[in-house]
C-alpha cells in the first residue's frame, strides 16, 4: 500500500516584521497538526519561523527586492514590481516542492501569482486592519501619495499577461478579493458585517498569539523598579513607517520626547521600530526620563506600560489591548486611521491627530489617559474578552484551511 502523501503548505509574506509576526500563531497551530510548511520570507524572520516548527526559505537571498524596483511608494507597490520580475524562478522553485496549498499576507501578491500559476487552493491573510478594498484604492488616489515606478508598470503587465491575474495592477494586493479563503487578523467585532461579504469566504484568527510569550508577566520591567508610581508612557510607530518618512517619525518622536520631559511624573520608552539609528537621531530623543532603543520587545514593554502612544497599526492595536494598556491614537496611513477612529469609539484610545504636533497635544492626551483611567481599562477588559474568544476558535479556522486542500 503506498504510503499517504503528508500535507503541505506554502507560505509567502512581504518583507515587514508586523506582517510576518502576525502569520506565527496560525504557521504554529498548522504545525501542530502535522502540516509541512516551507514559509518564504525575510532572513530577519528566520528565528521566529523556525520556532513554529515551519521551515524557513529566504526568497531574497538570490532575488533582490530592489533590483526590480526601488523608488515607488508606498513600499507594497514594489511587492508588485518583485512578483513580477520574479514570478518564473520563484514559481519553478515552488513546482518542485509540490505543495497543496498557497497561504499568503496580502502584501506578498507573489503568493497570488503561485497559486494561480501552479492551480492550487489559496488562503491570504489581510495585513492589516480590513477596510473596504475599492475605498482604500480610491483614497489613496485622492491624496495623490503614490509613486508608482515604470518597472512597477512592467510588472503588471507580466502578471496580466502572463501569470494569470488579469485585474493586476500597483494596488491589487488592496483590491484582491478571489481567494478560497481569507483570513482577518482581529476579532469579528473589529470587522462591520457588511465588509465581510467583499472578500469571500471569511476567517478570524486575531493576531495575538498567547502560546508565543503573551501570556507571560514574569518579564523585568523595562520602565525600572522605581516606576511603580509613574506614568510609564511606552511609544511606538511600527516599522513601514519609518521606510516610508524618518523625517516625519524623528518629528513627531522629539515632540512626544519633550512632554515627557517636561513631566515629572513620566518615564518613557520610545521603540524607533528596528531602525538603525544614527548616535544624533538617538541623542536628539534621549531624555533624563526618556530611553530610547533602535529595536525592543513590545510585548514585554506592554507588560508594564501605563499608557501607549501608537499608529494604531493591527499588531500594536491588539497587543495592547491584549495586555490592557490604554492607547494615545496617532495614526499616519490609511488602515491605522480606521482602526483609530474605531479604538476611540470603543472608548479604549484618546486621539492624537494634530498635525503639526505640539507639546500641549501630548501633554493632554496624557492628562486624559490619567483622568480617565478606570473607564479606559473597563472597556479595555471588555476588549480583550474579544480577543480570547477568538482565540479559542481558531481550531476550527485551521479545519477549514486543511480542508481546502483535499
Amino acid at each position: 500500500m503506498p504510503l499517504k502523501k503528508r500535507r503541505h503548505i506554502v507560505v509567502f509574506c512581504a518583507p515587514a516584521q508586523g506582517h510576518f509576526n502576525r502569520l506565527l500563531p496560525v504557521m504554529a497551530d498548522l504545525c501542530k497538526r502535522g502540516i509541512t510548511i516551507d514559509f518564504f520570507a525575510h532572513e530577519m524572520a528566520c528565528d521566529k519561523i523556525t520556532q513554529t516548527g515551519a521551515n524557513f526559505i529566504n526568497i531574497y537571498e538570490k532575488r533582490d527586492m530592489d533590483i526590480p524596483d526601488s523608488k515607488s511608494m508606498p513600499l507594497p507597490l514594489r511587492n508588485i514590481s518583485f512578483a513580477g520580475y520574479w514570478a518564473d524562478d520563484i514559481i519553478d522553485e515552488v513546482a518542485a516542492l509540490r505543495p497543496d496549498l498557497v497561504l499568503h499576507d496580502s502584501d506578498a501578491v507573489i503568493g497570488r501569482v503561485v497559486a494561480a500559476k501552479l492551480r492550487l487552493p489559496r488562503v491570504v491573510m489581510r495585513s492589516g486592519h480590513y477596510v473596504d478594498p475599492m475605498s482604500s484604492y480610491t483614497e489613496m488616489l485622492a491624496r495623490n501619495t503614490y509613486h508608482v515606478a515604470e518597472q512597477c508598470w512592467e510588472s503588471v503587465y507580466k502578471l496580466r499577461e502572463r501569470h494569470g491575474i488579469p485585474d493586476a495592477s500597483p494596488f491589487c494586493y488592496l483590491t484582491d478579493v478571489g481567494a478560497d479563503l481569507t483570513i482577518l487578523s482581529e476579532p469579528p467585532e473589529f470587522s462591520p458585517a457588511s465588509l465581510r461579504t467583499l472578500c469571500g469566504p471569511v476567517a478570524f484568527y486575531g493576531s495575538c498569539w498567547p502560546e508565543g510569550g503573551y501570556a507571560s508577566s514574569d518579564s523585568v520591567n523595562l520602565f525600572g523598579a522605581d516606576s511603580g508610581a509613574l506614568l510609564r508612557v511606552y511609544a511606538g510607530f511600527g516599522t513601514v513607517a519609518w521606510m516610508q518618512n524618518a523625517e516625519r517619525m524623528m518629528r513627531v518622536l522629539t515632540v512626544i520626547a519633550d512632554a515627557m520631559a517636561a513631566d515629572s511624573d513620566v518615564r518613557g520608552i520610545i521603540s524607533l521600530g528596528n531602525r538603525r539609528a544614527s548616535a544624533g537621531e538617538l541623542q536628539q530623543l534621549r531624555r533624563p526620563n526618556v530611553c530610547v532603543e533602535s529595536y525592543i520587545d513590545q510585548v514585554k514593554v506592554l507588560q508594564h506600560a501605563s499608557v501607549f502612544i501608537t499608529h494604531n497599526g493591527l499588531n500594536s492595536t491588539h497587543e495592547a489591548i491584549f495586555h490592557g494598556v490604554p492607547m494615545v491614537s496617532h495614526p499616519f496611513n490609511y488602515e491605522q486611521h480606521d482602526l483609530a477612529t474605531l479604538c476611540l469609539g470603543l472608548g479604549i484610545a484618546i486621539p492624537l491627530v494634530e498635525e503639526p504636533l505640539t507639546m500641549s497635544d501630548v501633554s493632554r492626551a496624557l492628562n486624559t489617559v490619567r483622568s480617565e483611567d478606570a473607564t479606559l481599562r473597563a472597556r479595555l477588559a471588555q476588549a480583550r474578552a474579544w480577543e480570547e474568544n477568538v482565540v479559542q476558535r481558531r481550531p476550527a479556522v485551521i479545519d477549514r484551511i486543511i480542508a481546502l486542500m483535499h
